[in-house]
């Protein structure tokens, strides 16, 4: 156990207060995919509908609140894609990471660019999540449409590559997948 999860526990034991430890986020409700398991899709076109989004700065704002209060977390994921507002997650991570906070980004991987990558790698981005649902482009493209497999497929390598060039174990990679 992480010494800073067993000392909360300690805390909770005694009855002292421990700040939240993660804080979760979900920027949009947007989504690029409309896969057939995900109640988004049943909504209709949602890619370019702005769900009443909070602004970038209340964004950024939270983020510092959470901060003071000594969370240590940041998971950015959600109801929606949140690289649609790509900007947002890069300054939403850059700011977490220059706080000291982990950070972990989960995607549907198939909007980051290659240069995407390269800044969430310079920023320090600690996990990243993939969902693949189907080992094989047939598989997985019944399930989420739109050619998603090779496109991710395609970012993870450029991905892969970058962190081989710098030889950097991060982010770690974790593919999140519906099996059925």
């Amino acid at each position: 156990m992480q010494p800073i999860m067993a000392q909360r526990i300690v805390n909770w034991q005694q009855g002292i207060q421990s700040p939240p430890y993660e804080l979760m986020i979900c920027p949009t409700h947007r989504c690029n995919l409309r896969c057939a398991i995900c109640a988004r899709s049943w909504e209709g076109d949602t890619a370019g509908v702005l769900f009443d989004e909070l602004p970038d700065e209340r964004w950024l704002r939270l983020l510092d609140e959470a901060a003071a209060m000594g969370v240590r977390y940041l998971n950015i994921g959600g109801g929606g894609e949140p690289t649609l507002r790509r900007d947002l997650i890069m300054d939403l991570c850059s700011k977490a990471k220059a706080g000291g906070m982990e950070v972990h980004l989960q995607t549907n991987g198939t909007t980051l660019s290659k240069e995407d990558w390269e800044k969430l790698l310079n920023i320090g981005l600690d996990y990243i999540t993939v969902s693949v649902d189907g080992p094989t482009a047939a598989i997985n493209d019944a399930i989420r449409f739109e050619k998603a497999f090779d496109k991710t497929v395609t970012r993870l390598g450029w991905l892969h590559q970058l962190k081989k060039e710098r030889r950097s174990p991060l982010p770690k990679l974790q593919i999140n997948m519906v099996l059925t």
